[in-house]
């Protein structure tokens, strides 16, 4: 084979572009990931769980919108399922994030309608509950099992 062109990423060694005998292109990795497939799925489940969050409550978000603000709303929404609402120093705390980023992700979710600020504090607007909140919670636990089944088969004697 010959090798087309080489790409180096400081921490994943080398990737090539290689043209095989049936003129496909392929990438053939030098550095291999470590538990890449089980690390895959679980990726796979963190997508997939952002793609039932926005189809059931926000889905005109992109879905990097969603990831960009998922990790505000769950705090929101702990506090709030938990009553025991956040303020905004206690939400960036949490996050390890700076409040002017809190406060500007908590904008956006109370522009969207999830969120609302009653005396300083975060809750979850009616618009958290789903039309088919139990539809949505199993479709959640459903993608939990499939991730949980296939990370299962990992061969843990290389532990």
């Amino acid at each position: 084979m010959k090798v087309i062109a080489e790409k180096r990423k400081a921490s994943e060694g080398i990737a090539k572009l290689k043209a095989n005998s049936n003129s496909k292109w392929e990438v053939v990795m030098v550095a291999a990931l470590q538990y890449g497939r089980e690390r895959a799925h679980l990726g796979r489940l963190l997508l997939n769980f952002m793609r039932i969050a926005r189809d059931a409550h926000a889905p005109d978000l992109t879905l990097g919108e969603v990831g960009h603000l998922l990790f505000t709303a769950l705090e929101v929404f702990i506090g709030h399922a938990f009553e025991r609402p956040m303020a905004l120093s206690e939400l960036s705390r949490n996050l390890e994030m700076p409040r002017n980023t809190v406060r500007r992700k908590l904008q956006r979710l109370i522009e969207i309608g999830l969120v609302e600020c009653i005396d300083h504090r975060y809750y979850m607007t009616a618009k958290a509950n789903a039309p088919l909140q139990r539809e949505v919670l199993l479709a959640h636990l459903h993608n939990m099992q499939a991730a949980i089944k296939e990370v299962s088969k990992m061969d843990i004697a290389d532990l």
